[in-house]
Order: structure tokens, then C-alpha cells, then sequence
């Protein structure tokens, strides 16, 4: 199901990546990745044409990217290459601090479901799975 907003220039996704050759051999197949929008992680031969493709995309939405000979991998024997990419997840982040000052921000991994959420004074389940420093690194006891 497509849905939600554009990533923003820098948005936290989870993607993932089905590179073919014209011929049908799969120079590579990444099937989930987390990843930063314009981080440069995947690399400057499909980076920053993932990173186009990827703004422009909802979540849960496909997309085949087509592209001539020598495009992308130049000098790799190729051929022209197709390049098969799924918008799985789109992380939003906000400030949660007492005092909106940016010093407690929420990351949603995965959106829950229904309309209800919790009141003042009601009871509920917290699991943290992990907690990190401003340099992030993780801090013992998570």
C-alpha cells in the first residue's frame, strides 16, 4: 500500500535494491537497507540516482529505473542496467523534549495502527530497545 508524505533531502529510509544487467545477471541484489538520503553509503555509481528517485517516492511504492549503457558501473561490461527500487519504510523523526529544545527526539520505526492513542493517566507498555549519546554511541545498560 502506497502511502504517507515525500521524504525530506536528508530523510532516514529503509529501501531496497535489484540492480540487472541487460543480459538478466544481477550485479546486485540488497533486498532491505537503512539508509540516509544523500549520506553517499550506497555508493556513487547508484547513490545519488537512488537518492533522486527515492524523494520523489511514498512508502510502499515501486519504481524501475532504466538506464543507458554505461550510466552507471562505466567500464563494468554491463550493458544498459535496470534497477528495480522499493520505498519500504520512511522513518519520521520529532521533538519530544519537555522543553522542545531537540534534547529528547522520537524516531517512529513503524506506525501503529487504528486511530487511538494513549491519554494522560493511562497505563501503558514502553520497550527501548536501544538508546544512544549525541555522538551516537550506545549507552551501556540498553
Amino acid at each position: 500500500k502506497v502511502s504517507g508524505s515525500l521524504p525530506s533531502e536528508r530523510a532516514d529510509v529503509r529501501i531496497s535494491t535489484k540492480v540487472s544487467a541487460e543480459k538478466g545477471d544481477v550485479v546486485e541484489d540488497r533486498r532491505t537497507i537503512d539508509y540516509t538520503l544523500g549520506s553517499g553509503a550506497l555508493g556513487l555509481d547508484i547513490g545519488p540516482l537512488v537518492d533522486q528517485a527515492v524523494r520523489e517516492m511514498r512508502r510502499g511504492e515501486m519504481c524501475m529505473l532504466k538506464c543507458r549503457e554505461d550510466y552507471i558501473f562505466k567500464g563494468a561490461g554491463h550493458g544498459s542496467v535496470v534497477i528495480e527500487l522499493a520505498l519500504l519504510e520512511l522513518y519520521s523523526e520529532r521533538d519530544v523534549s519537555m522543553l522542545g529544545d531537540g534534547t529528547v527526539m522520537k524516531k517512529t520505526i513503524k506506525e501503529g495502527r487504528g486511530e487511538e492513542t494513549p491519554d494522560q493517566g493511562w497505563s501503558v507498555v514502553l520497550r527501548v530497545d536501544s538508546a544512544t549519546d549525541a555522538d551516537g554511541v550506545a549507552i551501556p545498560g540498553f
